[in-house]
């Protein structure tokens, strides 16, 4: 498998602190379990030097590596810092921790260099990056994310934003966060570029499919074509007049 990386990913895997075999050491180790009985479960190289920078080991090899020792305020897990924050400032903090969560996988050393409206998939993450991502923005949080996370919420700000309703939901539901979500879209669409005529036919749309179907009764007949099939039913049910 480790033959057809490119030579981005080799690094990044050599970032977790697993060192690539050469096929002659691949084969030597293969026979070498054939001829014991006992099973062995990861014949593996591991750099410890490497193994020692990741923030959070993988639970399996923590016990092979020693920690450096911090400080009480590096001690303090991220989780618990962004929960002591405001309500209205948890999201930026959440989004700061994807962003850098991201860098990190992706080998940046400056995580502006993540845009947060971005796809992961335009950003370079592959399926080894999105779990790479997965685990260590659940482990930053202090929440379990669905092993498909990454690709479900495809931005670092679609992905903060699920992360910040699973940590806090009782704030999500109840700080007029649909409002906040509508002034980050109008601030997207005013700064670069909008997205031309798709977005403006998917927002229509949303218009439409949004508004109850009695206020359908002052359109004209040639607005018909813009109303969705399902919408239409609706409108037929309740009796509305066109």
């Amino acid at each position: 498998m480790i033959g057809t990386l490119d030579a981005h990913d080799r690094e990044r895997v050599a970032r977790t602190g697993v060192v690539p075999m050469t096929e002659a050491e691949g084969m030597a180790l293969f026979d070498l379990a054939l001829a014991h009985d006992r099973a062995v479960q990861a014949p593996v190289r591991l750099d410890p030097a490497a193994l020692r920078a990741v923030d959070a080991p993988p639970p399996v090899l923590r016990a092979l590596v020693r920690t450096p020792r911090r400080t009480p305020g590096e001690q303090q897990p991220a989780a618990d810092r962004i929960a002591a924050l405001a309500p209205a400032d948890r999201r930026q903090a959440v989004l700061d921790l994807v962003t850098a969560q991201a860098a990190k996988v992706l080998g940046h050393a400056d995580p502006t260099e993540v845009d947060p409206g971005r796809r992961f998939a335009d950003l370079g993450v592959d399926s080894l990056a999105a779990t790479q991502l997965r685990n260590a923005v659940s482990a930053a949080a202090g929440v379990p994310l669905p092993a498909g996370v990454v690709f479900d919420h495809p931005t670092p700000a679609a992905l903060a934003d699920f992360v910040c309703g699973l940590r806090w939901p009782d704030q999500e539901r109840g700080d007029g966060s649909t409002m906040a979500a509508l002034d980050r879209l109008e601030a997207a669409l005013r700064t670069g570029d909008a997205g031309g005529d798709e977005v403006v036919d998917r927002l229509e749309r949303l218009l439409i499919e949004l508004r109850p179907p009695a206020d359908y009764g002052d359109l004209d007949t040639d607005d018909l074509d813009t109303i969705p099939v399902d919408r239409l039913y609706d409108i037929i049910d309740q009796g509305t007049e066109l």
